[in-house]
């Protein structure tokens, strides 16, 4: 039991950060289409 409750806290702390670093990258990219489009 303990084991299945590990993997599913560090599977959904990967999903976590994933998702951060997904979110960071579309961010990124949405300002620099509007850095671009405002010049």
């Amino acid at each position: 039991m303990r084991n299945i409750y590990t993997m599913c806290v560090t599977s959904g702390i990967l999903l976590f950060i994933g998702g951060f670093i997904a979110g960071a990258q579309m961010a990124a990219l949405m300002f620099f289409i509007v850095m671009l489009l405002g010049h």
